[in-house]
């Protein structure tokens, strides 16, 4: 199976996550509304295979060792 082609606004909010931040502050940083940014870490939780927020966090972790 192919990998997912992760977009930089996915690739961000990943960072963000593993950073500590909010759903509401990432929307903010992004300038997208609250659903939305909620809606783009769905999309990528899907594409990466994971289940919760935690998981993006690894994820982001090992990608940029």
């Amino acid at each position: 199976m192919a990998k997912p082609i992760i977009t930089p606004d996915e690739l961000r909010i990943a960072a963000l996550i593993a950073e500590g931040w909010q759903d509401q502050e990432i929307a903010l940083e992004l300038g997208v509304s609250y659903d939305a940014a909620r809606q783009r870490l769905r999309v990528l939780s899907r594409k990466i295979n994971v289940t919760n927020r935690a998981m993006v966090a690894v994820w982001y972790v090992k990608q940029v060792k």
